[in-house]
Parts: structure tokens; sequence; C-alpha cells
């Protein structure tokens, strides 16, 4: 009787340890993929960045506005991952209602079905919760003035 107590321990205190072991690697490995990520973002974050601020420096007015609406454009299509609007977690609706209110009133040149799909089912904001400038596009939008 006394034999199978100390088995049944030792088995449970390997098979903690193995978990233990397995949960650790397990974490440490998704944190390090996770920081790859996020550092290959902001890498090329920066660039495009560099490049918008490069391109309007040179007076390329147009190409920094094609460069930085690309990106809105790819954020917007890319954020929901799949859900509707109220599935979304909290921080990224009000990102995705600024994107809404600037393409109400500069529309894509050559909108995509997916992009269309989800700009459609996103509001605008609240006006109080908007920037100054967001707030004149937001009036500009509800008035359905569009720009070129």
């Amino acid at each position: 009787m006394r034999t199978k107590l100390i088995r049944a321990a030792i088995v449970l205190v390997l098979g903690v340890g193995v978990f233990g072991v397995g949960f650790t690697l397990g974490h440490r490995w998704t944190f390090g993929w996770t920081m790859d990520f996020l550092q290959a973002e902001t890498h090329g974050n920066l660039y495009r960045s560099v490049e918008a601020l490069a391109r309007l420096k040179t007076g390329d007015e147009a190409g920094a506005i094609t460069l930085l609406e690309a990106a809105v454009d790819t954020a917007t299509e890319t954020l929901p991952q799949d859900r509707s609007f109220s599935q979304l977690p909290e921080a990224t609706r009000p990102a995705l209602q600024t994107a809404k209110t600037y393409r109400s009133v500069y529309p894509p040149a050559g909108r995509s079905e997916a992009l269309s799909a989800i700009l459609d089912e996103i509001p605008l904001p609240e006006a109080e919760y908007c920037s100054p400038t967001l707030k004149i596009l937001l009036q500009r939008a509800r008035a359905g003035r569009t720009e070129p």
C-alpha cells in the first residue's frame, strides 16, 4: 500500500513538472514569436512613415496620400478578422470608425468588395470623441459630401 502511494506521488510530481516545463517553454516561444511579429510591424510602419514624410517634403503630396490611404485600407480590412463590428474589442472600434469617417468623405479610387463590406457595417463615431480635424470630416460625412 505504501509503495503505491509513493509511486502515485512520484507520477504526480513528474506530471506536474513536465506540464510546468512544457508550459514555460511554450509561453517563452509564443512570447518570442509575438515580439518578433511586433518588431517587424514596427519596422514596416517606420519605413512607411518615413517614405510618406519624404514624399511630402519633396512635394509629392499625391504619392504620400496614396501610400497612407493604402495603409489605412489594409488596416481597415485586417482589423475585423471576419468578426462583426459588435464583436470587435473596444479599442478596435474607434479606430475603424475613424477610418469609416475618412473614407466616407474620401472614398478609395479602386474600391474593393471586402473593404466596402467592412466600411458599410461600421457606424460613424460620435462627434464628442473626435479630434477637431476629424469633426470636420464627420460633419461632411453626415452631410453626404465626398471629395475626390
